[in-house]
């Protein structure tokens, strides 16, 4: 899901694009490109690429057209570009082959790699990066950041050379990030999000950092249940016991949902830092049993694309219904905008 103002936004979903440009009070299909579709990115109200198992697709009208291009030698996993011609990708393995589409995909389980293009996504070439590479941001031409498992380099010349920016902590016992994905809102800030392993009676570590200077880290929250070893006794603990989605506004503010098994079929929960993460909001309910993703434009206005299961009955939740819900207040309420399949 990606907003690019109040009123124009989009979702990908499996295999289908849903468009809106009244703020989501109404949705269209607006591209069915037949083939399994992994992610996006959308600069403004005209560009946009579409990230397919097999196929790059770009648009330069909002969507009403979309053009066909070669992926890179490698599959593409994911892009981020900061003009309509200069943009990164993380290139790997097959990624059909590792997971069902419907599970979600984000990053490379082994062997990713960086490639880049300045042609707007026509050509590629792959740059010598860190290994294992999973998430990659730029906020300009120059200033980028990479995550790899458990670690976060950054680099300065557009990805030319990469320096080690902040390691996790090592502790014995205590398994590494599994998957690291990056979000860069204006140089040199990132926030990163460490997702990891299960631990017992339903809980999957997590973590978030944060810097506003690039030197400078903030420990923003974590699933003090697996990761308090790590991190310590006095961070803040976030929302749900599973790891969600999380949507960067700002140097200053991103939105982090997660959910909680043992409720049963509901429980996503939400909860807003600010002030460059030194300050945690109260969690809040958001009404899904699974936040897919999410996409704030300020601490107020945000939206949340997700599955609520029926009641439970003898086989467990019954079917799970899409829906995208918006908010006004910060997450205090939602309205519904969408339910149905995508």
């Amino acid at each position: 899901m990606e907003f690019v103002s109040a009123e124009v936004g989009w979702v990908v979903g499996p295999d289908v694009v849903l468009a809106t440009t009244t703020g989501g009070t109404t949705w269209q299909l607006q591209y069915e490109p037949g083939e399994p579709l992994l992610g996006s990115d959308f600069l403004n109200a005209e560009d946009g690429w579409l990230v397919g198992s097999s196929t790059l697709y770009r648009t330069t009208d909002g969507g009403r057209l979309w053009q066909s291009l070669r992926e890179p030698s490698l599959p593409l996993w994911s892009v981020h570009f900061v003009s309509p011609l200069d943009g990164w990708g993380i290139v790997g393995s097959d990624p059909l082959a590792w997971y069902p589409v419907e599970e979600g995909i984000e990053a490379p389980p082994e062997g990713g790699e960086v490639a880049v293009t300045t042609d707007g996504g026509q050509n590629w070439d792959e740059l010598d990066a860190p290994a294992n590479a999973e998430s990659v941001c730029f906020s300009d031409a120059s200033q980028g950041w990479l995550g790899v498992p458990g670690a976060v380099y950054q680099s300065e010349d557009g990805g030319a050379t990469w320096q080690l920016a902040f390691p996790e902590p090592d502790v014995a016992g205590v398994a590494a990030a599994e998957d690291t994905f990056v979000e860069c809102p204006h140089p040199p800030a990132v926030w990163v999000y460490f997702q990891g392993e299960g631990g017992a009676l339903g809980h999957v570590g997590y973590a978030s950092v944060a810097t506003a200077d690039g030197v400078h880290w903030q420990v923003v929250l974590d699933e003090p249940y697996v990761e308090e070893q790590r991190w310590g006794p006095n961070v803040p603990e976030g929302p749900g016991s599973y790891p969600g989605p999380f949507s960067v506004v700002s140097t200053n503010t991103a939105a982090y949902l997660g959910y909680t098994p043992a409720l049963g079929c509901g429980g996503v929960e939400m909860t807003v830092a600010s002030q460059g993460g030194t300050v945690l909001g109260p969690d809040l309910t958001v009404p899904l049993s699974i936040a897919a993703s999410a996409a704030f434009l300020s601490s107020t206005m945000g939206w949340v694309v997700g599955l609520e299961f029926s009641s439970p009955g003898p086989g467990g939740c019954g079917p799970g219904t899409s829906e995208i819900l918006a908010t006004v207040d910060g997450g205090s309420t939602w309205l519904e905008q969408y339910a149905g399949q995508m």
